[in-house]
C-alpha cells in the first residue's frame, strides 16, 4: 500500500483493507510535513479504503479539497 502523493499537498492511500485503516493513519500522521488540514477515509469496494491527508504547507495553504 504505497502512499502516493498528489499535488496541492495532499497524500492518497489504496488499497487498505478495514483493519490496517488506523495503523495506516497513524503512520502517514507521522510522515507529514506541516499541519494536517483533512483527513478523508472513502469506502471502496470489497472491504477496501482509500485514505486522502491534506497537508497545509508552512504559508497556511494546502490547495482545494480533493472532492
Amino acid at each position: 500500500m504505497p502512499s502516493k502523493k498528489t499535488p496541492a499537498g495532499t497524500r492518497s492511500v489504496y488499497p487498505v483493507p478495514l483493519y490496517l485503516v488506523p495503523h495506516v493513519l497513524a503512520a502517514e500522521m507521522r510522515q507529514t510535513e506541516g499541519e494536517i488540514a483533512e483527513i478523508t477515509i472513502r469506502r471502496g469496494g470489497w472491504h477496501s479504503y482509500l485514505i486522502t491527508v491534506r497537508v497545509e504547507d508552512e504559508e497556511g495553504e494546502g490547495g482545494p479539497s480533493p472532492s
